[in-house]
């Protein structure tokens, strides 16, 4: 990891975490384009271990994961003393104004509704840690 920090130093780096697969290359193929530099994760447990040893500028989390899921990564971002000014942006097909109001309250940035809308991903993005 000592390897990725050093890769990453003055970079806008965003770690993004879904357990789909297809989703998860194409969000990070669409913030790569935008030229932000993107580690990804396949589950919850992988996101905040990476988060912790990288402290990425943005975490990008969907709700749904098997095992840590999204609401577990953020509560342990949000109680951790080196990542809780972290923003995270929730990404997830919940679409429920109970699990909104939950991300929220526990302390999420913002929250995007899947389908991926590549416009609204960079509008947010660029609102909460600005541009590359």
């Amino acid at each position: 990891m000592e390897f990725l920090r050093r890769l990453f130093k003055g970079k806008k780096t965003i770690l993004v975490a879904d357990d789909e697969p297809g989703l998860l290359e194409t969000t990070v193929l669409a913030l790569q384009h935008k030229g932000y530099r993107v580690l990804k994760a396949a589950n919850g447990s992988d996101a905040f271990a990476i988060a912790l040893s990288v402290k990425p500028d943005l975490i990008v989390l969907d709700i749904r994961m098997p095992g840590m899921d999204g609401w577990d990564v953020l509560g342990a971002v949000r109680s951790s003393k080196v990542l809780k000014a972290t923003p995270v942006l929730m990404l997830t097909t919940v679409n429920q104004t109970g699990d909104i109001n939950k991300s929220f309250e526990m302390g999420a940035s913002d929250y995007i509704i899947k389908p991926l809308d590549a416009g609204k991903l960079y509008r947010k993005v660029e609102a909460l840690i600005g541009l590359p």
